[in-house]
């Protein structure tokens, strides 16, 4: 059996944006972000209760994960949320190659992406 591996730092994966797509929101059609990654290629905005963009630019901000969950949670989006939903939301996209461990520097290349260098 594989042993667990901890992860105490992640960056975003190469190839992973944040654009404006349309979404549903209750009755409407609205233009927000949304994370597009080789796995999502349409683009994901929540995964549970998660908005995953305003995790991602906790990310951006702040490499490890504790310092990410804390500060995910002190967002407007991040207040509704439980905190073990944000971890498990993490490790999802870290299984899903969205996030990948290290503490490396990422620079936007275009507005509105994250990408690592």
């Amino acid at each position: 059996m594989r042993r667990p591996t901890t992860v105490e730092a992640v960056h975003i994966a190469p190839g992973v944006k944040i654009e404006q797509h349309p979404v549903i929101e209750g009755p409407f059609v609205e233009v927000r972000e949304v994370v597009v990654a080789p796995l999502y290629p349409r683009g994901v905005r929540f995964l549970h209760e998660v908005c995953v963009p305003a995790l991602l630019r906790q990310v951006e901000i702040r490499p490890a994960v504790a310092e990410i969950m804390t500060a995910y949670l002190n967002t407007p989006e991040g207040r509704r949320c439980r905190p073990e939903s944000v971890r498990q939301v993490l490790a999802r996209l870290y299984q899903e190659n969205v996030l990948v461990a290290g503490t490396e520097a990422f620079t936007p290349t275009t507005p509105g992406e994250i990408q690592s260098d």
